[in-house]
């Protein structure tokens, strides 16, 4: 069955161009997609999206719902609450455990759906500290409108954009069920860090790559580094002073900084050392006993 889905016509934003991406993935591409306000157009389709005021619409007068903790729903969140499961099955295949399902399905509703969510409805996430703006998705899906097109030429530039964005969708999927397998390693690392004695000159040692280990070790430990594998090596790296900072507890030593594999080697005497970042918040070893090695000769100087 094709699903026949209509969203509104004219300027597209981040949250309907992303909803439609997630209905492609949904449906494996058995869609077709109309861009209109028309009431007939509307409820002549399967599902109306970001406009009618109906279940995928978010501009009522008062609005669509919200999550627990207030963030406001906006047409990317409402349709992946319903078909986030079949995205995700599409994406990473059937037959995973429920909670696997439900553990993914949070995971990209909270690091891609609610951000894009709560931006389109005029939630503020970003505190500038100086004149420099970052470069966002929403920043991304602007680009491809027309500065000034008919509807036929952002009917056009829409259909370029959801292609453009549907890596995107897939890529967040795919990343949330690399981090819920990978969870239960870095559970393991805390609770290990806490059995040895939980002191933060010891490292927390992650036996497997997990794509966003910060905001777990800041909040349940007070170890300065954590120590992972990446790509086949190993990496020793700064833990964040506080969630969402780029401060470290203790930065890596200054003398380190953007020293290549041999000099790194020669100052510290780490014969597999490869590489300290300018920036002094990574390093790399060849080997675990490298990265430890490294771990410890910070954490004394």
């Amino acid at each position: 069955m094709t699903l026949r889905v209509v969203t509104h016509d004219g300027v597209f934003h981040t949250d309907d161009v992303c909803a439609i991406a997630v209905l492609h993935l949904a449906t494996d591409g058995r869609i077709v997609v109309q861009r209109s306000r028309d009431a007939r157009v509307i409820n002549a389709a399967n599902i109306a999206v970001d406009v009618g005021g109906g279940y995928y619409d978010h501009h009522q007068l008062a609005g669509n719902g919200a999550r627990p903790n207030g963030t406001p729903y906006a047409s990317l969140g409402l349709v992946w609450r319903d078909y986030g499961h079949d995205a995700i099955a599409r994406v990473v295949g059937d037959g995973l455990e429920p909670g696997v399902y439900r553990a993914v399905w949070d995971r990209v509703d909270q690091t891609f759906c609610e951000p894009i969510d709560a931006v389109d409805n005029g939630v503020n996430l970003v505190r500038l500290i100086s004149d420099v703006q970052p470069v966002t998705i929403q920043d991304l899906v602007d680009w491809f409108r027309p500065l000034d097109g008919s509807n036929q030429e952002y009917d056009e530039a829409f259909h370029r954009t959801v292609a453009c964005v549907l890596p995107f969708v897939r890529a967040a999927i795919t990343a949330a069920y690399a981090y819920v397998q990978a969870e239960h390693a870095l559970i393991a690392a805390i609770r290990a860090w806490a059995d040895r004695g939980a002191r933060a000159d010891d490292p927390v040692v992650i036996e497997r790559f997990v794509p966003d280990w910060k905001r777990p070790v800041v909040t349940a430990t007070t170890a300065l580094y954590v120590v992972y594998p990446s790509a086949g090596s190993w990496r020793v790296q700064g833990v964040p002073d506080r969630v969402g900072s780029n401060d470290l507890r203790r930065p890596l030593p200054e003398a380190w900084a953007a020293l290549n594999a041999e000099e790194l080697a020669s100052l510290t005497g780490v014969s597999d050392a490869t590489f300290c970042h300018r920036a002094r918040f990574i390093a790399g070893a060849e080997t675990l006993d490298g990265a430890l090695a490294l771990a410890r000769l910070a954490t004394a100087s």
